[in-house]
């Protein structure tokens, strides 16, 4: 499996990436958590995906904190065949062990290449308003990558 993690100042730049290819039928939302009043995350509207994101990033409270977008990618090798389940299990593991794991976070299974892989959105602002640390995230995002596998 590798793992990449990029940050970005917009949440609704990377909502609307895997939204896009999700319209142009090069993938789908298998799921996600703490997404408020839903428990059919992939039923829910663009709206209300965003909506719930940019609650917590008006809680921000150090203002030198500009990239409040977190988007992990997580592809796995051609020859495997992980069911959605097995997706989704990957991404709670690693969200929780990179410290997002009580943030509201939307998954995404891509289909644009020929190996299985995922997009994580979410925030680095917790509900207090702070940011998550994410100091040290891609050796931590290694070490989690290789228990997981």
């Amino acid at each position: 499996m590798i793992a990449k993690i990029s940050t970005a100042k917009s949440i609704k730049a990377v909502i609307d990436y895997n939204e896009k290819k999700v319209e142009k039928g090069e993938g789908r939302i298998i799921g996600g958590d703490n997404m408020r009043n839903s428990t059919d995350i992939d039923k829910l509207s663009y709206e209300k995906k965003l909506s719930r994101f940019e609650q917590m990033i008006t809680r921000k409270q150090n203002t030198q904190h500009e990239k409040v977008a977190f988007h992990a990618s997580l592809s796995l090798d051609p020859t495997e065949k992980p069911t959605d389940e097995t997706l989704k299990a990957i991404a709670s593991a690693y969200m929780k062990h990179m410290g997002y794991g009580g943030q509201p976070y939307l998954i995404y299974r891509h289909e644009d290449t020929h190996h299985p892989h995922i997009h994580i959105v979410s925030t680095s602002v917790d509900r207090d308003g702070k940011k998550i640390n994410d100091s040290n995230n891609r050796y931590r995002s290694e070490d989690i990558r290789k228990a997981i596998e």
